[in-house]
């Protein structure tokens, strides 16, 4: 079982009807949270979602708040949390209370899982190559924040930053 996210469903191949469609097999089940089933607005993908929820290819499941708690704390270390949606952090922690590949083409989707050791594929886009820690950093004083936004000191813009990187 694989857990989608939202652009996992968008941005892939995948055949939820049925048969096989590149390297996914129609056998397989995955499942999703209901705030991706919520984010899906392109009606043919809406359609293809719900059929595939009603023959049992996909179920929607919620994740343990424990598991959420888990998600944010490794993601406001390594400085991803700004960058992750509530349905980005719903997805994470349920691949990670389940023990689940994640299908997504979002990099900090795909950082922090990296961080929880949870595996994960791409659909459209390469995957990431190395993993990040990112600091918030004002453009105009330098000063370190834990979140974008504007400098209270000088008033410049917080921006984002590698603090750090290592391969993967």
């Amino acid at each position: 079982m694989k857990v989608i996210d939202t652009s996992g469903i968008l941005h892939s191949n995948m055949n939820f009807s049925g048969g096989t469609t590149g390297a996914y097999e129609s056998s397989w089940t995955y499942c999703i949270t209901s705030s991706v089933l919520n984010e899906v607005g392109s009606e043919d993908a809406r359609l293809a979602v719900t059929a595939a929820i009603r023959e049992g290819r996909i179920k929607v499941m919620e994740p343990e708040k424990s598991m959420i708690k888990r998600v944010i704390a490794v993601a406001t270390k390594t400085g991803d949390i700004e960058s992750l949606s509530p349905t980005d952090i719903d997805v994470i922690a349920l691949a990670l209370e389940k023990n689940r590949v994640i299908v997504s083409d979002d990099y900090a989707i795909q950082n922090v899982a990296n961080f929880l050791n949870l595996k994960y594929e791409s659909t459209v886009h390469e995957g990431i190559r190395e993993r990040f820690t990112w600091m918030w950093v004002c453009e105009g004083c330098s000063r370190k924040y834990i979140k974008g936004g504007t400098c209270p000191v000088c008033g410049s813009g917080i921006k984002k930053r590698v603090a750090k990187r290592a391969p993967l």
